[in-house]
C-alpha cells in the first residue's frame, strides 16, 4: 500500500511538473511569436521620430508640483493678487501710451520748426546741430528707454503689491514663514520645503532613473533652505551606477538644499557611496553601514571546456582589452592588471568619502568591512542614531510644506511578469551578465 502511494504521489508530481513546463513553454512561444508580429507591422511602417519639448515638460512639472504646495485659501489671495495687479498694469499701459503721445506731439512741433527755418544755413551752425544732435542721442541711450521704464515700473508694482497680500496670506497660513513673491513674471507661494524620497537599490542601480527625475523636480522647484530627507537602502553594485546615483545627489548641494539620508536596514558599498555625500547621514541602530571596498568575482570555465575539447577563441585588439575572463586561460600578467584595476577604483572610491566625511580615519575604514551603526557611529561613518521616522519628526516644525515624491509605474502582476514585461526579462539578462562581469562596491 505504501509503494503505491508512494508511486502515485511521483507521478501526480512529474505530472505537476511537466504541466508548468508546458505551460511556461507555451506562453514564451505565445510570447514571442505576438512580438514578431509587431516587429512586423512596425517595419511595414514609416520610420519616424518623436521629439519632446524638455522645457515645456519641465515647466508643466513645476506647475503641478506649485499646485500641490499651495492650499485653496493660499490660491485665492493669488487670484486677488494677480487682479489687483492686472488693472494697475492697464493703468499704467495707459499712462505710457499717453507719454508716448505727448513724446511724439513735441517732436512733430520740433521738426515742423527746424523745417520753417532758412535754408542758408553756414557750414559752423550745421557742425553745432550735428554735434548738438549727436549728444542728444548718447544721453538717451544712458537712460532707459520706454519699454524698460515699463518693466521696471510694472515689476515695482508687482512687488508692491506682494507685500500688500503677504499680510493676508501670513494670516491664513498661520505666520508659518509662507510668502508671496514675484518671481519670472508670476506672482508664485514660496515655502520652505521638506522633500522625502526613498531608494531601494538593485545591482545595478537602475533605480537612479526615478532618482534623477525627482531631484530634476527639486532643483527646478527648490531654493536654499528646503531639504531632502532620502531613505536609503542598498548593499552596493555596479561603480559606474552607484557612481551615477552619488553625482545626482550631489546636484542638491550644489543648490544648496539640505541632504539627509536615513538608513533603516543597510547602507553598504555602493550604497554608502551615495549616503556619503550627504550633510547629514542618520541610521537605525542595527543598520549595516560601510563595506567600503571593491570586488569582481565570476567562475572560469577554460578547465572545463579543455575536458571536453571544446576550443574558445577571443580576439582583442589593446594590450588590455581583457585581462580575465569566463572562457579564456587566465594569465598571472592579466590578474595583476586586473587587480591594479581594481585598487585604482577603491582609491578613487576613499577619495570620494574622504572628501564629504573629512573627519573619518579613511585607512581605518576603507577595509571592506561593514558595520552595524551603533558602531558606525564611533567611526564617523553616520552622525546619529535614529530610525529614518524619528529623522522626519524631529525637523516637522522646520518646514512649512512636506511632501513625498514617488514615481509609479505600472507594471504586469502575476506569474508571467518577467515574460511579459520586456524591460523586467531585460533588467534580469542585464543582472544576470553583470553579476559575473563589473567590478562591485
Amino acid at each position: 500500500m505504501m509503494d503505491f502511494l508512494f508511486e502515485l504521489g511521483t507521478f501526480i508530481a512529474k505530472a505537476i511538473i511537466v504541466i508548468v513546463l508546458i505551460y511556461l513553454i507555451l506562453a514564451l512561444v505565445t510570447k514571442v511569436l505576438s512580438r514578431a508580429k509587431l516587429l512586423s507591422e512596425k517595419n511595414k511602417k514609416e520610420s519616424h521620430i518623436t521629439f519632446i519639448d524638455y522645457k515645456a515638460k519641465r515647466k508643466e512639472v513645476r506647475q503641478k508640483l506649485e499646485e500641490k504646495l499651495t492650499s485653496q485659501e493660499e490660491f485665492k489671495i493669488i487670484e486677488k493678487a494677480i487682479e489687483k495687479y492686472k488693472k494697475s498694469l492697464q493703468k499704467l499701459a495707459k499712462k505710457v501710451k499717453e507719454q508716448d503721445k505727448e513724446q511724439k506731439v513735441t517732436q512733430d512741433k520740433v521738426q515742423e520748426a527746424e523745417s520753417l527755418k532758412p535754408d542758408a544755413e553756414d557750414k559752423n551752425q550745421q557742425e553745432e546741430r550735428v554735434s548738438s544732435q549727436a549728444d542728444t542721442e548718447s544721453q538717451d541711450v544712458t537712460n532707459l528707454d520706454n519699454n524698460d521704464k515699463f518693466k521696471a515700473e510694472k515689476r515695482a508694482i508687482a512687488e508692491k503689491i506682494a507685500a500688500q497680500y503677504n499680510e493676508l496670506l501670513q494670516k491664513a497660513s498661520k505666520d508659518s514663514g509662507i510668502k508671496l513673491v514675484y518671481e519670472d513674471d508670476n506672482f508664485i507661494v514660496k515655502s520652505k520645503v521638506l522633500f522625502i524620497l526613498d531608494f531601494v537599490g538593485s545591482t545595478l542601480a537602475t533605480e537612479v532613473k526615478d532618482l534623477r527625475r525627482a531631484i530634476d523636480i527639486i532643483t527646478d522647484e527648490g531654493s536654499e533652505g528646503d531639504g531632502v530627507i532620502l531613505r536609503l537602502q542598498s548593499p552596493g553594485g555596479t561603480v559606474c551606477g552607484y557612481g551615477l546615483c552619488a553625482a545626482e545627489l550631489e546636484r542638491l548641494k550644489k543648490k544648496k538644499i539640505n541632504l539627509t539620508i536615513a538608513v533603516d536596514q543597510v547602507a553598504a558599498s555602493g550604497g554608502y557611496m551615495m549616503a556619503s555625500v550627504a550633510d547629514k547621514i542618520v541610521a537605525a541602530p542595527f543598520a549595516y553601514i560601510g563595506s567600503i571596498g571593491v570586488v569582481s568575482e565570476f567562475p572560469n570555465f577554460n578547465r572545463l571546456l579543455k575536458k571536453y575539447d571544446v576550443e574558445y577563441e577571443q580576439v582583442t585588439a589593446g594590450k588590455y582589452k581583457r585581462t580575465l575572463g569566463q572562457f579564456a586561460e587566465n594569465t598571472p600578467e592579466g590578474r595583476e592588471k586586473f587587480k591594479e584595476e581594481l585598487e585604482d577604483i577603491h582609491k578613487a572610491f576613499k577619495e570620494h568619502v574622504k572628501q564629504h566625511r573629512p573627519n573619518v580615519d579613511i585607512e581605518q575604514v576603507a577595509t571592506g568591512e561593514h558595520w552595524i551603526a551603533k558602531d558606525a557611529l564611533k567611526l564617523g561613518l553616520v552622525d546619529e542614531i535614529m530610525t529614518s521616522d524619528e529623522c522626519i519628526e524631529a525637523v516637522y516644525d522646520n518646514y512649512d510644506r512636506i511632501i513625498q515624491i514617488d514615481f509609479i509605474d505600472q507594471k504586469p502582476k502575476g506569474l508571467l511578469s518577467v515574460l511579459t514585461d520586456r524591460s523586467e526579462l531585460v533588467e534580469f539578462c542585464s543582472e544576470l551578465v553583470s553579476k559575473f562581469t563589473r567590478p562591485k562596491v
